[in-house]
């Protein structure tokens, strides 16, 4: 596999999944006088997340730190000093060079500038494990992914270029990997990030373009779209690009499969007299049912449990959210704004559908719809084009 060069930002905090007990590796440095800040490393050390690194007195001075050498040894930089009659304090991401906090205050108001920074880092570093919305955002002649909590109050970009958009991220149920697809212009690849390293790998063969990219419940096999062979199939592979093979072909054009939770079933659309119809594949028997809807279906997508399916549904040149209930056949609208819509992803407790919307001139945004209430809020309404939603599979930090 290619290795490409793309910058990549990597936000540690991401990887630290419920299940994990790895701690981040931290330096407090405290070159104060009357040592004013070290209070805060008690404070910090309420999280239980840190792994406190120590180095030599003689380096901890405000203007002799190596940045190259402390990136080696530690993740955070908490760092406090001062200057004439003024106060520094400034909390530094080492592995992307990024400064997540800096304040300054008078001396005579120490008291104040200490609480001040408690709250300030409480909000910025004592926040619990969650699901976490993913989406892409265009902005600046950039294309980003970002991680958000459930708010949108705090949007992290974990992988950002500037050479191509970027659609369809995924977060693997290992929370290892990202999988998203690089849209070009001249080609479309799918591409795998190692979020544990930062390395990007094309997993897409050269000369085909390959997109729409459904991860299987234990994340092993990626299925996706494909033209090969002149037609625009289903093939799937392996996790690390490994065993590319058709999956469905048909004359007909074919797009967005997606994996039942047990992977057995795989949902997709196909075109038919000009018209995207669901599709319902059994890939143990490869046995087959259609949906014979009035609609125009597209970019299926399973709830948990496997008994329902959202998509967009297209009438009349409008657009809508919908509910296929599989076992009894019932199928409920979830929305009536007839917006446009794309993308809709529920959330691994069904609470939640999350989905792009156009709701002002061509700026798309993220919203998300409350399947208990069926009422939406919007996520996102930045500038920037907000689009591609999903969910973390397991709460993540």
């Amino acid at each position: 596999m290619k290795k490409v060069k793309i910058i990549v930002i990597i936000v540690l905090m991401v990887l630290f999944i419920s299940v994990s007990e790895g701690k981040e590796r931290a330096l407090f440095i405290d070159s104060t006088s009357s040592q004013v800040f070290t209070p805060l490393r008690s404070f910090l050390e309420r999280g239980e997340r840190w792994e406190w690194i120590e180095i030599s007195p003689a380096l901890q001075g405000a203007e002799g730190l190596d940045f190259s050498e402390l990136q080696e040894k530690c993740d955070f930089l908490f760092r406090g000093y001062e200057r004439d009659d003024l106060l520094f304090f400034e909390v530094i991401d080492l592995k992307t060079s990024s400064k997540i906090l800096a304040l300054v205050r008078k001396k005579e108001d120490e008291d104040y500038m200490l609480e001040e920074l408690k709250e300030k880092l409480a909000r910025e570093f004592t926040f619990h494990r969650e699901i976490k919305i993913i989406f892409v955002r265009e902005e600046y002649g950039k294309s980003s992914i970002i991680f958000s909590d459930i708010e949108g109050r705090r949007q992290i970009p974990v992988y950002t270029t500037e050479e191509a958009y970027i659609e369809s991220p995924l977060l693997s149920p290992d929370t290892r990997y990202l999988i998203f697809v690089l849209d070009r212009g001249w080609g479309k690849g799918i591409y795998r990030l190692n979020l544990e390293n930062g390395k990007v790998e094309t997993l897409s063969v050269t000369d085909f373009k390959d997109y729409s990219p459904a991860l299987s419940s234990r994340g092993h096999k990626i299925a996706f779209v494909s033209e090969r062979k002149n037609k625009q199939s289903i093939f799937q592979m392996n996790i690390d690009g490994s065993s590319q093979e058709p999956l469905i072909e048909k004359d007909n054009l074919l797009q967005w499969p997606a994996f039942s939770p047990d992977d057995r079933y795989l949902a997709y659309c196909e075109l038919i007299n000009g018209q995207w119809s669901l599709k319902l594949h059994d890939l143990l028997t490869q046995e087959e049912k259609d949906f014979d809807f009035p609609l125009n279906v597209k970019q299926p997508v399973f709830a948990s449990g496997g008994k329902r399916i959202i998509f967009v549904g297209e009438e009349g040149g409008n657009s809508d959210i919908y509910l296929l209930d599989l076992v009894n056949q019932n199928l409920t609208r979830l929305t009536y704004d007839n917006s446009p819509k794309e993308n809709p992803f529920p959330s691994p407790d069904n609470n939640w559908v999350a989905f792009s919307s156009q709701k002002e001139g061509n700026n798309w945004d993220i919203f998300l719809l409350d399947m208990m209430k069926g009422t939406t809020k919007r996520l996102t309404s930045s500038w920037g084009r907000e689009t591609h939603p999903s969910f973390s599979p397991f709460p993540v930090y």
